[in-house]
């Protein structure tokens, strides 16, 4: 956690200077008190910037996501009065951290893991998936865009990520450990991009 207050601290004057918010999403108030205000301190400082919306996903599993997600929309569906059959896709939508976020597009796993690793389990129903052995420090966008000389196999993956990656070159940009999101413009969340690191 050491770690997190330190990025912070020293990379809130870059996210000024381009225009980045931050957010978060997880089990943030299970973070030390002191880790939790300086995420407050970040939020607080970067709430009036319009571009790109940098979110952090903080002791966060999709799993948890889930249970929390339907624990708040049975709570609430009891408070209505109203039976199971009410329920749709939109209120579970509602009740996700990423609320406030457009579904991803694209979706990159690095390092040569073939895992979702329990990141955006209900967010990435309909997101095309691109696999590399590339690790994450040395991995570029343009990486996306053509398929890799050294792939034994132009994937299906591969070809369906490029396409992807083509036609949402103006989307929003995301990233999730180890994973990178792109995300095509939704009318109903914030015109901002939106980036998510996990």
């Amino acid at each position: 956690m050491r770690l997190l207050k330190s990025y912070l601290e020293s990379n809130l004057q870059r996210m000024m200077d381009n225009n980045v918010r931050m957010k978060y999403i997880g089990h943030t108030h299970k973070l030390p008190a002191e880790v939790q205000e300086k995420m407050r301190w970040a939020e607080e400082a970067t709430a009036g910037n319009t571009g790109t919306t940098l979110t952090l996903a903080l002791n966060y599993s999709g799993r948890s996501e889930l249970v929390d997600a339907f624990r708040g929309l049975a709570a609430e569906m009891q408070q209505k009065h109203l039976s199971a059959e009410h329920i749709t896709e939109e209120d579970i939508h509602r009740h996700l951290y990423t609320a406030h976020m457009p579904d991803p597009d694209l979706l990159i796993r690095t390092s040569g893991e073939m895992r979702l690793s329990t990141c955006l389990l209900w967010q990435i129903a309909y997101t095309e998936i691109f696999f590399t052995e590339r690790l994450w420090p040395d991995f570029a966008a343009s990486i996306c865009w053509k398929p890799s000389p050294n792939s034994s196999s132009a994937s299906a993956a591969t070809a369906a990520s490029a396409k992807t990656a083509a036609k949402w070159k103006k989307g929003r940009t995301g990233q999730v450990n180890g994973l990178a999101v792109r995300s095509k413009a939704n009318p109903r969340h914030e015109s901002s991009p939106t980036r998510l690191d996990c």
